[in-house]
C-alpha cells in the first residue's frame, strides 16, 4: 500500500487504485477479524454483532473489489482500446459500496442473530431457522458467484 501510493505516476493509474482499494478493504477486515472476532475480547452483544456486521460488509466489499479487478484485466487485455468510461473507477466503486450494503442490510434485517454467537462475531448459520440459512444467501452464494 505504500508503495504504490507513495509514487505520484503510479498512483493516477486506474489498476493502481483498485489494487490500493482491494488492498486497504483486505487490511482492514483481516485488521478487524484478528482484533474483534473472538467473542472474549467484546464482552458486550451489541458490540460482537456490530464487528460481525462489520465483518460480513468488509468481507463481501473485498471480493466486489476482486471483480472489479477482473473486470479491468479484461478491458486491459481482450479490449485493448478505449474500453474505459471517463468515471471508470468512481462507478465501480459505487457498486462496490452499495452490493455488499444491500447484501449485509438484508441479513441484518431478516435474521439480526445470525451474527454472533457464544464464541465468535462472525456471521454464522442460525440453527432456529427451518429455511435456507441467510449466511449461506448473503456470503457464500456471492462469494461463489465471484470465484
Amino acid at each position: 500500500i505504500i508503495g504504490r501510493s507513495s509514487f505520484k505516476d503510479i498512483r493516477r493509474t486506474p489498476s493502481t487504485k483498485i489494487h490500493l482499494c482491494l488492498t486497504s478493504t483486505m487490511l482492514v477486515a483481516m485488521l478487524l477479524f484478528l482484533t474483534g472476532a473472538k467473542r472474549s475480547t467484546i464482552g458486550n452483544d451489541t458490540a460482537c454483532k456490530v464487528v460481525a456486521i462489520a465483518l460480513h460488509y468488509l468481507w463481501l466489499s473485498v471480493f466486489m473489489w476482486t471483480i472489479v479487478e477482473s473486470y479491468n484485466l479484461y478491458l486491459l487485455f481482450i479490449r485493448i482500446f478505449g474500453a474505459r468510461s471517463s468515471k471508470f473507477i468512481l462507478k465501480l466503486a459505487i457498486l462496490v459500496v452499495v452490493i455488499p450494503g444491500v447484501l449485509v442490510a438484508i441479513t441484518a434485517s431478516l435474521s439480526y442473530d445470525s451474527y454472533g454467537d457464544a464464541h465468535y462475531c462472525v456471521l454464522r448459520h442460525n440453527s432456529a431457522d427451518n429455511n435456507i440459512p441467510m449466511l449461506y444467501l448473503t456470503f457464500y452464494l456471492p462469494i461463489g458467484a465471484v470465484i
